[in-house]
Order: C-alpha cells, then structure tokens, then sequence
C-alpha cells in the first residue's frame, strides 16, 4: 500500500478541475484552485519538464499542438496493373491452400508480402497505420513512434519524462510530509536505512523502511542531488558537513 505522502492526490484534483471548467485547466487556473498542500504549477513543471506532460499524467489531454499543412506530392495510378495482378495470384493461391512462404517464392517476394497481397490487398490497414504514426505527440508534439514501430500514446521519450515526473513529484511530496512531520526537511541519513544502521540507529531504520519513504540514492538519481530536491520542495539546504547522525557512537 502506498503512504499517503507518497500518492500523487493532485492528478486527481487536476481531473476534478477539468470536469469543473470544462476544458484543461491551465498553470494559472490550476494554482488559483488548487489546495494549499498542492504542488505549485512551477513545481509541477520542474518535476515533469513541461505542463503538457502534466496533464498527461492527469488523464488530460494538453492543447493540441498547431501543425503546418503537409506538402502535396504527386501521386501516380492507385496500383500498378503489375502489382494488381500479383495480388490476386496471390489470392488465387492461397484459396488453393499454397502456404504464405510458397506464395513468396513464386511470385518472387517476400512471405510478408504475399500475406500483405492476400490479407490487404489494397493496403487499407498500412495506410490507417501510417495516418497514425503522422498524429503528433500530445506532450511535445513531434513524431510518436519510428516508421515501423508500433503506435503508442506518447513518444518514448515523453513516456519516461512521466514515470521519471511522478518519481520526482512523489518525492517533493514526501520532503514536505516529513518537514511537516518533523519541523525540518530530512537529511539524506535520515532516508538511508544502511546510514542509519550505522549509527546505531535500527528502530529509525526500520521505520524507514516500513513507512515506505524513497531511498536516498533514488532520490539523488532522480534530482543530481539531495540538496537540489531539498531546494524544490521549497526549504533551505543545510550547509556542508556529516550530520551528527551519520557518525557512531562512541
């Protein structure tokens, strides 16, 4: 089960806003609604990158982006008498029970290509597919996927921008929690179970553990430093120096 510090409430008061306005709520709607325990639209946007990507991850759809008219090209006949009457040599042969890969071989293609011939001889799904693949990405609005590759919701990189978003939003929540919990927001020792074992500290490690509060090294990963997530969730970094915590006891 995941600590309330931990879940991210505001995707769903982002959701609630929507369906109050009737459209996507924008960076100054969401901070004159949101509650004061809310992450800030400006924190939202240093956790994902992008208030596109945050309302992806609300269930939202982001503005649409505007695309400039695709250039016409010329076009020659629809199918070429050649190609029309392979495909349905094709056809002729597969009603005769010839396997796909014979099919290939005697007519001098590949076996995907003499399936294509006889399961969609007028190219009607490779063309819905491409039609696909030309939809932008919602979150930064350039191609989804590579040609060829299957058609997702957003862009790869998009899509790790939001996993890597919620990691970071789910921390600064916590930062706050603990500050709240606390008086003061936590030091990496106060994270670290290993650290904490060290000093001789096993109930507070244990309680670390047990509560679910991410890992210092996640937390480092996920922001370049632990005083740089300190900074966002909006307190003061403490100075240089090895906690008190962190030493043995003598």
């Amino acid at each position: 089960m995941v600590a309330p510090e931990l879940q991210l409430f505001f995707l769903d008061q982002l959701a609630s806003l929507a369906a109050e306005l009737g459209r996507t709520p924008t960076r100054a709607a969401w901070d004159e609604a949101r509650d004061a325990a809310a992450l800030s639209s400006a924190t939202l946007i240093a956790c994902y990158g992008a208030w596109s990507l945050v309302l992806l991850a609300a269930g939202l759809q982001p503005p649409r982006r505007v695309k400039s008219a695709p250039v016409a090209r010329p076009t020659g006949p629809a199918v070429d008498p050649e190609v029309a009457a392979r495909r349905a040599r094709a056809a002729t042969l597969h009603e005769q029970g010839v396997s796909y890969a014979e099919i290939g071989r005697m007519l001098g293609v590949s076996r995907a290509t003499a399936y294509r011939d006889v399961q969609d001889p007028e190219r009607v799904e490779a063309r819905a597919a491409r039609e696909r693949r030309k939809e932008p990405c919602p979150g930064c609005g350039g191609p989804k996927v590579a040609e060829g590759a299957a058609v997702s919701a957003v862009c790869w990189d998009c899509a790790h921008a939001l996993r890597r978003g919620n990691a970071r939003a789910r921390t600064i929540q916590a930062m706050q929690a603990w500050a709240a919990r606390h008086g003061e927001p936590p030091t990496s020792t106060d994270w670290s179970p290993a650290a904490l074992r060290r000093a001789g500290r096993e109930a507070d490690a244990d309680a670390v553990q047990r509560e679910g509060w991410p890992p210092a090294s996640s937390v480092q990963r996920l922001f370049g430093s632990w005083n740089a997530a300190v900074e966002l969730a909006g307190f003061r970094p403490r100075g240089p120096g090895r906690p008190a915590t962190y030493r043995r006891p003598r």
